[in-house]
């Protein structure tokens, strides 16, 4: 049966406004618990048996905490196409593993009962990305945080701009939340031009007919090229054939992965 439905005042305390008969098998049974804390549903046992003028009960309570989840994304050299005889590398957005970021507070992280879990600036947590692109934090207590990248993975460029994540109270009937933030990685490239000088001789007239337009040029691997799904460029694969315009300049226009071509 149930005698009664009471508050606890500001300071977390509560006296009955009346006796208990005495006995055994009260229970106190928290239907409502306080702001950014979990509810049990745990009962407390007590008897009232005359020993003591004031019976004292304690109910506990823990703070809900959070989860962040950091989702990594960027270009992956993903397949190998083949045109005739020349290779054309592919590219498709994928999660990256080895991406590491540092959790910091960004404002002081305070429990309900007043006490600083977190001053503003500490790093609170590191979040590595696993093979899927995924990674998450340990247990935090709910407040504001950045997420700042400090390691990128391979041919990758680091992300400057720091991510703000909100852990937010959900309610009393969970007991950890979660909060989710994505960072994309531009991934490194290469920019490759050349240009070609031909000696030009007047009284022959050699080297001044627009000769230059005939030169072509190719571009080969140096070294293997693998892709993710494990096709790739072999050693001397083509990669395309440029020609040069009238100053003797080529820009290259395949979109070419970090390394020796």
């Amino acid at each position: 049966v149930t005698l009664d439905t009471f508050y606890c005042n500001a300071d977390g305390w509560l006296m009955l406004p009346y006796p208990l008969e005495y006995g055994a098998g009260y229970e106190l049974i928290e239907v409502e618990s306080p702001h950014g804390y979990f509810l049990d549903g745990k009962s407390v046992y007590f008897d009232v048996d005359g020993s003591e003028a004031i019976v004292t009960v304690v109910k506990k309570n823990t703070p809900q905490k959070g989860r962040i989840i950091v989702h990594k994304t960027g270009e992956v050299l993903s397949h190998i196409e083949q045109n005739g005889d020349v290779y054309q590398p592919v590219y498709t957005v994928q999660g990256l593993p080895g991406a590491v970021y540092d959790v910091i507070a960004s404002k002081n992280i305070v429990t309900g009962d007043g006490t600083v879990r977190a001053q503003k600036g500490d790093v609170v947590d590191t979040i590595t990305t696993s093979k899927t692109g995924t990674g998450s934090s340990d247990l935090l207590y709910l407040g504001q945080y950045e997420i700042v990248e400090r390691i990128v993975p391979e041919n990758m460029t680091l992300n400057p701009n720091p991510k703000k994540v909100v852990l937010s109270y959900a309610g009393q009937t969970i007991d950890v939340t979660e909060a989710s933030t994505e960072v994309y990685n531009e991934r490194q490239r290469v920019a490759v031009s050349l240009t070609k000088y031909m000696e030009q001789d007047e009284q022959f007239h050699i080297g001044m007919n627009e000769e230059i337009l005939s030169v072509r040029f190719g571009l080969f691997a140096a070294e293997p090229i693998q892709a993710a799904d494990g096709s790739f460029v072999p050693v001397d694969g083509l990669l395309e054939m440029v020609s040069l315009n009238k100053n003797g300049e080529a820009l290259l226009t395949t979109d070419l992965p970090v390394g020796a071509h």
